[in-house]
């Protein structure tokens, strides 16, 4: 809904005020009466102090008639009250007397922290209330109005409905005195050490024996070798050992052979074109660039075969990606030539990619 500052004839004053006594929109200005929007300004003015007096009757009776202009709302749309007799309902309606009664309680004006901050006002000066839009369900309201009519008592029953405030703040409080930290229920480390009882834990074993393989290599393995060495098998167990050292071996093979082939397909040219300086050049060199295909196909199959246990990426066909900062790597050479070189000496090797620690021997 639209705001009250579209209502000129309000100035910055009386908008402060306003929305003080809880009025934020034009809706809710329009739905007021003239006498009892004077009185709640008067009573919010009296305890905040702001502007040097209150609005007028004439200037609230202004702004509620241009309000009711702006939304379209007529005085006699505002539903009766009337008196209910009926208390066995689980509802009751306002009767003169009992708005009568509610007129005579204290009123407590929910306030906005930046309106304490402007005005200086300390939250040791604001006397503490009970809010009614925190009540739930029926709330019986004991006034010092007039009896209700028929009734022995000044007693009324009203049902509370919340509001939802612009800010809510949750006050500690500090007033109460801060104990101290008790140092005889402290106890030392070493007290502590002789009540606990020191207990060995073994690690737990897979009653199954294959499951146990893959993850640990046997006890006879690494028998005899340093643990800090690089001929200490260690990781878990590839499933298809044979295929990855094929791999490995045919990785380092076309490493090798392709730049041997380029190089003798550069000087079966030369001694082709000039015979007399490069005589030298032997014809069985030829054999290089003839088998380079081949021994390529082979490579290429067993490249799409050979793939890391854990992670499952291609361990022999070069990829253009983020390498694991724990694989093999030789600067110059890359990753997979290292990696085939150790995989080969040591039979186990740790995947480019995810670094895991994979071996071939059981």
């Amino acid at each position: 809904m639209s705001k009250l500052s579209s209502i000129s004839p309000i100035d910055s004053t009386s908008l402060e005020l306003l929305e003080a006594a809880g009025f934020y929109e034009i809706g809710a200005l329009a739905k007021s009466s003239t006498d009892g929007l004077t009185a709640e300004l008067e009573k919010a003015h009296s305890v905040l102090r702001i502007g040097d007096r209150p609005p007028s009757r004439e200037s609230v009776e202004q702004w509620i008639g241009i309000a009711r202009g702006m939304v379209g709302y007529r005085e006699d749309s505002v539903p009766v009250l009337v008196a209910s007799r009926d208390f066995g309902s689980a509802a009751y309606v306002l009767s003169p007397n009992e708005l009568q009664m509610l007129g005579n309680a204290p009123c407590a004006i929910p306030l906005h922290p930046q309106l304490l901050i402007s005005q200086k006002v300390a939250v040791a000066e604001i006397p503490a209330a009970t809010l009614f839009a925190e009540q739930r369900g029926d709330f019986e309201h004991r006034g010092h109005g007039a009896p209700l009519e028929g009734g022995g008592g000044s007693v009324s029953k009203i049902i509370m409905r919340p509001i939802e405030l612009p800010v809510s703040a949750v006050l500690s409080d500090l007033s109460a005195p801060r104990t101290g930290l008790d140092m005889s229920k402290l106890r030392s480390t070493g007290e502590m050490s002789g009540t606990v009882s020191q207990q060995s834990v073994e690690p737990a074993k897979d009653p199954r024996p294959s499951v146990s393989l893959i993850r640990a290599p046997l006890k006879e393995t690494n028998e005899g070798r340093d643990i800090n060495s690089n001929f200490y098998i260690r990781g878990v167990l590839h499933n298809r050992p044979w295929v990855i050292s094929v791999g490995a071996f045919l990785s380092l093979v076309i490493a090798v052979l392709i730049p041997i082939s380029v190089v003798s397909t550069v000087f079966l040219l030369l001694s082709q074109e000039l015979p007399e300086k490069f005589p030298w050049v032997p014809k069985w060199i030829l054999v290089f660039p003839a088998t380079l295909p081949l021994i390529g196909i082979f490579y290429l199959i067993m490249g799409m075969r050979c793939n890391c246990r854990i992670c499952g990426q291609k361990l022999f066909l070069p990829k253009l990606c983020l390498k694991s900062s724990k694989a093999h790597h030789v600067f110059g050479l890359g990753y997979i030539i290292p990696t085939a070189v150790f995989l080969l000496i040591f039979r186990w090797f740790r995947c480019i990619y995810c670094g895991t620690p994979v071996r071939l021997k059981k």
